[in-house]
């Protein structure tokens, strides 16, 4: 089974609230790790924002790294259709989650991956996605 990483356990990377070497410690092909290409926006989106030149650069070399070593897992048609049930069962029962984590979840169910990610409160709530356990 692969391993969806969210953009907030990266961030927590980033940061050093979080030793990146966790992310790569399991070696297991059952375990390959991925990243949606949401997070890939998320991500630069943060660059983007980037307040200062050392600030953007510092964060630019840490994304382009995460780029470059993680495979992005693109979205497809069966994402599509997968977001689309996701999205009208949320709807439908009055569940609001962010755009870009219905996408990531949709990902995950979709590919059968588990999600690594600290936003709990609004991934339970998606029927059928995996959370990979954070301790």
């Amino acid at each position: 089974m692969g391993i969806l990483i969210d953009s907030n356990i990266l961030i927590e990377c980033e940061r050093g609230k979080l030793d990146p070497s966790t992310i790569f410690s399991n070696d297991s092909e059952e375990d390959e790790i991925f990243i949606s290409v949401i997070t890939v926006s998320e991500l630069l989106h943060g660059v983007y924002r980037g307040i200062s030149n050392v600030q953007v650069n510092k964060r630019s070399a840490f994304v382009e790294k995460i780029i470059d070593t993680i495979p992005a897992v693109d979205i497809n048609v069966q994402v599509a259709r997968t977001h689309a049930r996701i999205w009208s069962g949320l709807v439908q029962s009055g569940t609001k989650i962010g755009a870009a984590d219905s996408w990531i979840a949709a990902t995950c169910i979709t590919h059968g991956f588990q999600l690594w990610t600290q936003d709990i409160k609004a991934f339970k709530q998606i029927s059928g996605l995996s959370l990979f356990p954070l301790d």
